[in-house]
């Protein structure tokens, strides 16, 4: 079953902060491609992504998604250019050609993943409770390696990078990926298990965002608090930030659902 998030763009909620990583996911293909350009400073490797001379405070439509990809999209950004992946599909983007390429494709074909990039490589791990696959893509040479899958199967999953270990959040808890030794430990969990938790990186911290709540993770002391309440509490947001080089430091979270229960029903907005 996917669960997906629709009406991306009618609501957009900024939380300001210094800022570094995240993740996010989203449907329609031409509208989604709005958001897959504010993702290049969220789950980004190397480099910013572009300068543009568009006006502030203005959306700008770009070459939408292949057909294809229609379905729980993941983007991350590695090098300047914007990598969507969903099913067995994987597309690159080039902001400065306005085009998109097909590359290698996903070894397990699945959607609802967490996504997140280290070392200028793409991870993709788990699914919408049916798959614990843990693949990562290497741009550079367009191939994929496959990783120590997820000790269970996760739900609801977002995924973050600090230090070299990779944080997978689900409605289940709280699993840590070491990249370096290829293993998973479990990780302190969340005071409180929300449904399609949205995640981010600042100043080394992990922002937890969902419904009414930021819940904040610090790895070097293994603690939780939470932090200000959203205006707006939503879930299944786009959420990512801004690293301040071309755009303010701030968290954005873009979309999402309202009044999701335990079984994940909800209204759209």
């Amino acid at each position: 079953m996917f669960l997906e998030s629709k009406n991306l763009y009618k609501k957009h909620l900024i939380a300001e902060h210094p800022s570094v990583t995240s993740g996010m996911r989203m449907r329609k293909p031409v509208a989604l491609l709005l958001a897959l350009l504010l993702a290049a400073s969220c789950v980004m490797a190397a480099k910013p992504l572009l300068a543009t001379s568009e006006p502030e405070n203005t959306w700008v439509s770009k070459a939408p998604l292949p057909s294809s990809m229609d379905t729980a999209v993941e983007a991350a950004a590695v090098n300047g250019k914007i990598y969507a992946m969903s099913l067995s599909y994987n597309y690159e983007y080039d902001p400065t050609t306005d085009k998109w390429t097909e590359k290698a494709s996903m070894p397990t074909p699945r959607a609802n993943s967490a996504i997140t990039v280290y070392q200028n490589k793409i991870y993709v791990i788990g699914a919408y409770g049916y798959s614990c696959a843990n693949e990562v893509y290497d741009p550079a040479t367009d191939t994929w390696e496959t990783k120590t899958p997820v000790p269970t199967n996760r739900t609801f999953l977002s995924a973050c990078v600090v230090d070299g270990k990779i944080h997978l959040f689900s409605r289940e808890g709280h699993d840590i990926y070491d990249v370096a030794s290829d293993s998973w430990t479990a990780g302190t969990e969340n005071p409180y298990q929300v449904l399609w938790p949205k995640s981010t990186v600042i100043d080394d911290k992990i922002y937890v965002i969902s419904r009414n709540l930021i819940e904040i993770y610090d790895p070097k002391n293994d603690t939780w608090s939470l932090g200000a309440t959203p205006p707006v509490g939503v879930a299944n947001a786009a959420v990512c930030a801004t690293t301040g080089v071309m755009a303010p430091k701030r968290i954005y979270v873009c979309g999402g659902s309202q009044f999701y229960n335990r079984d994940g029903c909800h209204s759209n907005l």
